[in-house]
């Protein structure tokens, strides 16, 4: 086996080295971005102390090339080589490196050394290195290893000593940091931006039903000795879409699950023929202001569903506010549903411009939203109609027609005495 010793580094005193030093640590205040920083560290590294570069990180426990990096341009056909090799091979050097802490050096490289520290796919690519001296440094953010760097020299006057060891362990500190300072930053920015999209979520769900409480109120104030029952009708409309806006805020509060994707449905033995009726007399409003048609595709008679009745109505709003976005005035909105063996399938379809396939495939990304749509909303309810749908244990998918519409359908589980 190759004589390979684990060093002690001592203290740095090298002008070269210090050099180095502190134009890596110019490198560290030009970015967060850990894939930016450890290439310009791989780059300045081979311009300093080695020929050639690699940096290794661990994802899930195995290691992954991250950066390969060489000095002379006549090598670039030696890195694109190595570039092509799995890093994911049998242990080596590295994770002596990893298990250990410690940095590990081969002073001077032989022959004889390469033929026991490579396997059969990497001994040829690293013959035509011809490397002189290689450093193994582990990468330790807060005692916890994280990857590895790897130095090559080929310089017949430069094998690698304690001086050069403790260069490169500086390095590899700092590059540790770096990339413990840029996990942090992005579980940051992961949170503002998990706070963003659930006020996007809440002010989008919000505006359905206001919309409905504010035309509503207009109808009580323009039925003023009209018959009691229209009022008492109307009355009804506001009750039930300010109980599903509260609805809306008490989901702010939820906010790690939300985080999580883990939306709460509290699933009840649910009436179809009543939700339907409700739904269709709360959008009537919208759809007789935007002039619209609405055509309903009903049986005489739909099995009980299994559902949260405010999350299934958030859907269907959800659908029905995208078709009154997307049809023209004088447009038809036809509203469909079906036994479908232990499910309900509904179906939302609209006369509206359609798309094409790529954008059909993209409709349930949050904060998507189509090249020709209007910028109203974020791009957020189909997204929260699927997670709502799949939270149920259904379905929802759309299909589309360039000039002939969109059609959403989605399905619901029927209560258990009621499947088939």
């Amino acid at each position: 086996m190759a004589a390979i010793a684990a060093f002690e580094s001592t203290p740095c005193t090298d002008l070269a080295h210090q050099t180095f030093l502190a134009r890596i640590g110019e490198i560290f205040a030009l970015s967060l971005d850990p894939q930016e920083t450890l290439t310009r560290i791989a780059d300045a590294a081979v311009e300093w102390i080695a020929d050639f570069v690699e940096i290794d990180l661990l994802e899930d426990g195995t290691l992954r090339r991250f950066k390969l990096a060489h000095a002379d341009p006549a090598d670039a056909e030696i890195t694109r080589d190595l570039e092509d090799l799995p890093r994911d091979r049998k242990p080596d050097v590295a994770h002596v490196a990893l298990a250990t802490k410690q940095t590990q050096v081969l002073e001077v490289v032989t022959e004889a050394n390469l033929l026991d520290i490579t396997d059969d796919e990497l001994r040829p690519r690293a013959m035509a290195m011809r490397p002189k001296s290689i450093m193994w440094v582990p990468l330790i953010a807060h005692d916890e290893v994280i990857g590895v760097m790897v130095f090559v020299s080929r310089r017949p006057g430069r094998h690698y000593d304690a001086s050069h060891v403790k260069a490169a362990e500086e390095v590899a500190r700092r590059a540790a940091v770096a990339l413990d300072n840029a996990r942090l930053y992005k579980v940051a920015s992961d949170a503002v931006e998990a706070r963003d999209e659930i006020l996007g979520v809440v002010a989008h769900d919000l505006r359905n039903p206001l919309a409905t409480i504010q035309m509503a109120a207009e109808m009580v104030l323009e039925q003023r000795g009209e018959p009691a029952v229209c009022v008492e009708n109307a009355m009804q409309i506001i009750l039930r879409s300010s109980d599903r806006a509260n609805r809306l805020i008490e989901d702010l509060l939820e906010l790690r699950r939300v985080q999580l994707g883990q939306l709460s449905v509290r699933p009840e033995i649910v009436e179809p023929e009543r939700l339907i009726r409700e739904l269709l007399t709360s959008q009537s409003l919208l759809l007789a202001t935007a002039r619209l048609e609405l055509r309903c595709e009903l049986p005489a008679s739909l099995p009980a569903l299994w559902a949260d009745r405010d999350r299934v109505t958030q859907v269907f709003e959800n659908l029905f506010a995208n078709a009154l976005k997307f049809t023209p005035g004088g447009g038809t909105i036809t509203f469909g549903a079906r036994a479908d063996g232990d499910e309900v399938l509904f179906r939302v379809s609209d006369t509206g411009p359609g798309m094409p396939q790529e954008e059909v495939a993209r409709l349930f990304e949050r904060f998507w939203q189509s090249h020709d749509a209007d910028r109203r909303g974020l791009g957020l309810g189909l997204a929260i109609a699927k997670q709502v749908v799949e939270a149920h244990g259904g379905r929802i998918w759309a299909d589309s027609q360039l000039g002939r519409g969109t059609t959403f359908s989605f399905t619901v589980p029927v209560a258990r005495g009621n499947r088939r």
